[in-house]
């Protein structure tokens, strides 16, 4: 099998040499770049599976990378998914490219986080495209009470071709949900000064509501608790900020049956594991 290949562009030097070692142990053909003249090069000559993405690139932001690539649509890197890395997360920036992202990663980060992030890019990246398809024309039930979030979540996913309604409160989410049966859930686990677990807690141990069933994704910009119970009741647990086409890629992944449950924070980092 032809191994997936990854760019990285990161101008930390010891940096480089372990994200270079772990993905190449892990099979995956890497190249590099360590400024934005350097990467925009290689972009526009040679295609890649995954962008790894420092934004503070010296004097340079890897803003500038992004906006280059994704917003010609002939770009031969316009579809591939970019990881953004870096030391301290800059929410503001991040809400600007979050449409152009697949996801983040703070450092400092674990081998297994970098892994994780990488494997979910490439997999999202080769999805069938008739998967995908069938998958998008789901119906989508957001429960957030972020007025500005879910309609900039609403009109995105509508054009992703999903069938999208939203409450922003518990009590009219009550009743959506007790009247029409939806294929995907996204909870916030904190709406109207309530802990949205109690929700969960609800649909799933009613075995006769119409959304029993129903997959749940969490997004939330709440402290998780990470309880055993709670990560057995939803499909994913996803901190805020996440960018749209991840979150998209994430509901579609679930849908088809292609991911398994799973806890995702990019702010979780396991003592565990090696920290790069």
């Amino acid at each position: 099998m032809k191994s997936k290949r990854v760019l990285i562009i990161e101008d930390d030097v010891d940096l480089l040499e372990i994200e270079t070692y772990q993905l190449k142990e892990n099979n995956y053909d890497v190249s590099s770049a360590q400024n934005i003249k350097e990467a925009l090069q290689i972009l526009n000559s040679e295609t890649f599976d995954c962008i790894l993405l420092d934004m503070n690139l010296h004097a340079s932001s890897g803003k500038d990378i992004i906006i280059e690539i994704k917003s010609d649509s002939s770009h031969l890197s316009a579809k591939t998914p970019i990881i953004v890395t870096s030391g301290s997360l800059n929410i503001d920036l991040i809400k600007e490219v979050k449409e152009k992202i697949h996801s983040v990663l703070v450092k400092p980060f674990s081998t297994q986080d970098l892994l994780d992030k990488v494997n979910q890019a490439v997999k999202a990246s080769h999805l069938d495209t008739n998967t995908i398809e069938m998958a998008s024309k789901k119906s989508v039930f957001i429960v957030d009470d972020d007025n500005d979030y879910v309609k900039d979540l609403k009109k995105y996913l509508e054009g992703d071709h999903f069938k999208v309604i939203a409450s922003t409160s518990t009590h009219e989410a009550l009743a959506k949900l007790q009247n029409q049966k939806f294929d995907m859930i996204l909870l916030d686990l904190k709406i109207d000064q309530h802990n949205g677990d109690w929700l969960v807690n609800l649909l799933r141990n009613d075995k006769g509501h119409l959304n029993h069933k129903t997959p749940i994704i969490i997004v939330t910009g709440s402290s998780i608790v990470k309880t055993q119970r709670l990560t057995k009741l939803v499909q994913e647990i996803v901190e805020k900020p996440v960018s749209f086409p991840e979150l998209t890629q994430r509901i579609q992944a679930n849908l088809i049956g292609v991911q398994k449950p799973i806890l995702v924070s990019i702010l979780d980092f396991p003592k565990k594991n090696r920290q790069i």
